[in-house]
């Protein structure tokens, strides 16, 4: 039986109130998760590295008709950094996917890694200037591809237009 891995890992200074706000709670997306692998959190001080021990709790938003995990932090400071990985167990999607790489805050040195069985062939596609998947040779019995790019500027959303359609995304499908 197949299943995808999604890790998500990133890193955010907080230079101002407003970052904290924002990043003083985690929400994890929990469609289609089977199972969740890992989580690790962790708080950068200027004289100290604090690893966190989240508490993870469900959350369920009605409006959207989703269901998240959330865990908040505490104690965060005007120019600490945040730091969270998480790794999520799914059911696949033989249909295709599309993975959304743009948001309302840039990403730097961004990386992808889209890792198959040597069994399985894939098609991409991608949109609004996100750089092609490129074939890396491994030798461990699996295709690999990777996307490296320096950065991703912040989504500057346009009046009466769709997030969907205007943000960089890869399109992925089985030939």
């Amino acid at each position: 039986q197949y299943f995808k891995y999604e890790t998500e890992h990133y890193s955010v200074k907080l230079s101002s109130d407003a970052a904290i706000e924002e990043f003083n709670k985690v929400y994890i997306p929990m469609e289609d998760v089977v199972r969740f692998k890992k989580l690790e959190a962790r708080v950068i001080k200027e004289d100290e590295v604090i690893k966190l021990k989240p508490k993870v709790e469900e959350f369920i938003s009605e409006d959207e008709d989703e269901r998240y995990y959330y865990f908040p932090i505490s104690q965060l400071e005007l120019g600490d950094e945040l730091e969270i990985i998480y790794t999520v167990q799914k059911q696949p999607d033989f249909d295709g996917d599309q993975f959304y790489f743009q948001s309302d805050i840039p990403i730097y040195d961004f990386d992808f890694i889209f890792i198959a069985p040597n069994d399985s062939y894939f098609q991409f596609l991608t949109h609004n200037g996100l750089t092609k998947p490129l074939l890396i040779d491994t030798i461990l019995q699996k295709h690999q591809w990777t996307i490296s790019m320096d950065s991703i500027p912040a989504y500057e959303p346009e009046y009466f237009s769709e997030y969907n359609n205007t943000a960089m995304k890869l399109d992925v499908s089985l030939r």
